[in-house]
């Protein structure tokens, strides 16, 4: 028979766990905030946004978020034949968001955010292949 001070343990740590829980979701959503306004602080320092193509962009940003969260919670439930759709929907996800900060900016902005774009995707491919080349080494430990 569990005593009265087993229940009260229990409920006490199913609290603590619900609490927990709940700060993490909270700290998640937080980290997302705060990526948004850092990459909108960095997007208005390299391209001089003015303060109508901050709030658009930032709209952008909020909308494209929001959006890939759905995304990633698909994925986890996703089978190996969805994961290629939801790879799919990710990408359209963030070429929408391409095409939308595109349309607020000048002809000169644009041509710096590309710029900005393909320097991103040469530092992304440089730090996955690094990360590739250190699994490859880590996979042959302990022999000569």
């Amino acid at each position: 028979m569990i005593t009265v001070n087993a229940w009260a343990a229990r409920a006490t740590l199913l609290t603590l766990m619900l609490l927990f829980v709940s700060q993490l979701a909270l700290a998640q959503g937080k980290r997302q905030e705060e990526r948004t306004d850092q990459l909108l602080t960095y997007l208005t320092e390299k391209l001089t946004l003015t303060a109508d193509q901050q709030a658009k962009v930032k709209a952008s940003l909020q909308e494209t978020q929001a959006e890939l969260k759905a995304i990633r919670e698909k994925r986890k439930n996703a089978d190996d034949a969805d994961s290629t759709r939801v790879k799919g929907e990710r990408k359209a996800a963030l070429t929408s968001l391409n095409l939308d900060i595109k349309s607020v900016l000048t002809p000169e902005q644009i041509q710096t955010f590309d710029a900005l774009k393909k320097e991103w995707h040469e530092k992304f491919n440089e730090r996955r292949e690094e990360r590739e080349h250190k699994g490859k080494r880590g996979a042959g430990r302990g022999k000569p």
